[in-house]
């Protein structure tokens, strides 16, 4: 997931699984902008990543999986790449993989945060009782919370919601999206920059960037938060990032509101 500047490896014996997730849906986006009979066959290119990531970081049940392989960060679940892969591989694995994701998320919000209904950035024990990180798994102290990870959520499933019409995603994005946009009363400005599972503020209230980049596409999965993803469009195009994260944040959320999303 990282590169030492004699390019060799220093990811730590391991690779990101979503950068490699978003290779792959690359991979296929560019055999269907340029075809794969030219120098680089990108059809196959793409099968042969999600081959590797099937074998590498994958459970057998269909959770993504980290590297001590019984714990998942939620953010990786990106469903809509799934149906994409499906689509290429005609593996069914994949509808595998989705199911798996939807009972693993709607167990850990219906037991950890039943009034917010947010997800950790991080569940562990997933072959056995799955339950958030006490933290410092992998990334940090904040992984068992809605924390910089978990903030993706709304983008990847809402944009997953749209594009395919399935509506367990749906409930799963409105339900979080509800939650943020009544505790921050509708002001992006005053929103918290993380939040415990239990729904209270972890970290201050600001414009937090990559809480708000994430929710316009939140936003986009119910007609009654038209007046709420207005408010975050305004927002944030007139308070755009530069800084890294924040700003991919922000640009791939409102790349799929401005519907320049592709889907391969």
């Amino acid at each position: 997931w990282r590169l030492a500047m004699n390019m060799g490896s220093a990811g730590e014996g391991w690779n990101a699984t979503d950068g490699d997730l978003d290779i792959a849906c690359a991979l296929l986006m560019a055999h269907r902008q340029w075809g794969s009979t030219g120098t680089i066959n990108y059809r196959q290119e793409a099968i042969n990543t999600i081959n590797a990531m099937k074998a590498i970081n994958f459970a057998p049940s269909g959770e993504p999986r980290g590297p001590q392989r019984e714990n998942t960060r939620t953010s990786d679940h990106m469903i809509g790449h799934f149906r994409s892969f499906k689509k290429v591989t005609g593996d069914a694995f994949w509808d595998k993989a989705i199911d798996r994701c939807h009972t693993l998320i709607t167990d850990i919000v219906a037991r950890y945060s039943p009034v917010a209904r947010l997800q950790p950035g991080f569940i562990m024990d997933c072959m056995s009782q799955p339950v958030p990180s006490p933290g410092n798994l992998i990334e940090g102290p904040y992984e068992g919370i809605y924390d910089g990870n978990a903030v993706r959520n709304p983008w990847r499933w809402g944009t997953d919601y749209i594009y395919s019409g399935d509506t367990r995603w749906k409930t799963i994005v409105t339900e979080m999206t509800s939650f943020l946009k009544r505790e921050c009363n509708g002001d992006p400005f005053t929103i918290g920059g993380l939040y415990n599972l239990n729904g209270t503020v972890n970290g201050g209230r600001y414009f937090a960037e990559i809480v708000v980049g994430p929710l316009t596409v939140g936003c986009m999965v119910d007609a009654a938060h038209q007046d709420f993803l207005n408010t975050l469009w305004r927002t944030n195009s007139e308070n755009f990032t530069t800084d890294y994260y924040d700003s991919e944040l922000q640009m791939l959320p409102m790349l799929v509101a401005a519907v320049h999303w592709w889907v391969p």
